[in-house]
C-alpha cells in the first residue's frame, strides 16, 4: 500500500483528504469534549477523595 501511494501521488493526496475529513468528525479529535469529560472524571475523584472513599474505576 505505501509503495502504491508513493508512486501515485494523485491517490495519497485524495487519501490524505479524506483522512483529514475524517479527523474532523470525530469524537476522538474533540478536544473541548474531551477536556469536559475529564474534569468530570477529575471532579469525581475529587469528590471520593473528600468522602472518604478509596480509589475505584470511573466512567464518563
Amino acid at each position: 500500500m505505501a509503495v502504491g501511494y508513493y508512486k501515485d501521488r494523485a491517490a495519497l493526496k485524495a487519501r490524505r483528504r479524506k483522512v483529514e475529513a475524517k479527523t474532523l468528525s470525530r469524537g476522538l479529535f474533540d478536544l473541548q469534549r474531551y477536556t469536559r469529560i475529564l474534569k468530570a472524571l477529575f471532579a469525581q475523584m475529587a469528590k471520593r477523595h473528600r468522602d472518604g472513599l478509596p480509589p475505584d474505576h470511573l466512567f464518563a
